[in-house]
């Protein structure tokens, strides 16, 4: 997984220190990267909250496959803003899923509607995608509550790897599917980084997950990739703590200067969406 654009290189020392401050001692679940959902995420009259879960998913297990190393990628990653430049391109595709609407058992189906245009309109993040995300958060809440991923975390990855799964002319349908299909720069291997937030193959092959509860798991639908990222990204632990979220973001794509944008955006979506 790689980032089809990276902000410029930050001070990594200061970031670093800064996070090193924030999650001493692994501390209650207060950062702006693992804040829960608050209670009007969820109202009952306003969501449909299925008797379980829709499945599909990839449990986590063992030791996660590192994803986003340069070598991976085959080519070097110095924080360039490379969506820019297109250095990535949005292609026609069949997705999986065609429908005009998320299934009932979809993730984003137990997100509030109303909750989700507020937070929507106060970060900028497509309401569409506040509910992958949101969704995303509240399945790994129930099935790995030591977890603590924040909906935040998940909105800072999207916005890096595809703006949402805006990049190129695509956008996010109700399905949650993105069309045109999104595809990352060919890899050393002939391959190409898949979706929203950019699975390679090898990563989503182990982890990829069936959020949008229509029984196929597809990389390119935001409500399975972001479920997909739960679950890999609650494989390291806590993230609560600074050390384990800064170790599973850093797992997704490794730079410093990745981590940095990840924590800032994660941050600044918290606080926008108070």
């Amino acid at each position: 997984m790689r980032g089809i654009w990276l902000a410029p290189a930050l001070v990594v020392v200061a970031v670093a220190a800064a996070i090193a401050v924030c999650g001493a001692a692994t501390p209650a679940p207060q950062h702006g990267w693992s804040q829960p959902l608050p209670a009007d995420a969820v109202p009952p009259q306003d969501t449909v909250v299925p008797e379980s879960d829709p499945g599909g998913a990839a449990q986590p297990g063992g030791t996660a496959q590192p994803a986003g190393t340069a070598a991976q990628q085959g080519t070097a990653t110095n924080g360039t803003a490379a969506a820019s430049t297109g250095a990535v391109t949005a292609q026609d595709g069949t997705a999986a899923s065609s429908g005009t609407t998320a299934p009932a058992g979809a993730i984003s189906a137990r997100v509030s509607r109303s909750w989700s245009a507020s937070v929507a309109a106060r970060t900028g993040i497509p309401e569409r995608a506040v509910r992958s995300y949101a969704g995303a958060a509240l399945a790994v809440q129930r099935d790995d509550a030591g977890c603590h991923l924040g909906w935040t975390t998940l909105a800072g990855l999207g916005a890096i790897e595809s703006g949402h799964g805006t990049h190129g002319g695509a956008s996010v349908a109700e399905d949650g599917t993105a069309r045109p299909a999104i595809f990352g720069p060919e890899l050393g291997d002939g391959t190409r980084a898949m979706g929203p937030l950019q699975f390679i193959p090898s990563t989503w092959s182990r982890w990829g997950a069936d959020g949008s509860g229509d029984g196929v798991a597809d990389p390119q639908n935001l409500d399975d990739a972001a479920l997909a990222a739960a679950h890999y990204l609650c494989s390291y632990g806590d993230l609560a703590g600074a050390a384990a979220w800064r170790k599973a973001i850093f797992a997704y794509n490794h730079l410093d200067s990745y981590v940095a944008e990840v924590l800032e955006r994660a941050d600044a979506y918290a606080a926008a969406a108070r």
